[in-house]
């Protein structure tokens, strides 16, 4: 079974919960693939995600689902295209290594 993704199915859950408009905020970021594992800018997106999600009590579960990995998504093709020529460009892993502390 495939993992949800925070742009489609993350925002399809918070649409239906979001009665008093007070997860806007949380949509629009997850809309815009900021907690996307591939295509998010931010270093940690899950991270930011449960933090995110922390500030509301009544979104436990949904914190929980992101936490056990069920908004884990999957590189598409243009995600792996961006990455080998990330590597292509980076040949010695240099830039890896920087992110890795190695």
């Amino acid at each position: 079974m495939a993992n949800k993704t925070t742009n489609v199915d993350l925002v399809k859950i918070l649409h239906q919960r979001n009665k008093n408009r007070e997860y806007d905020a949380l949509i629009v970021l997850a809309a815009r693939n900021h907690y996307h594992c591939f295509k998010s800018e931010a270093a940690a997106p899950k991270m930011e995600l449960i933090n995110d999600l922390s500030i509301f009590p009544e979104l436990k579960d949904i914190s929980q689902m992101a936490m056990q990995g069920e908004f884990d998504e999957s590189p598409d093709e243009s995600d792996k295209d961006e990455l080998r020529d990330w590597l292509k460009n980076d040949p010695d892993g240099n830039i890896l290594k920087d992110i890795l502390g190695l």
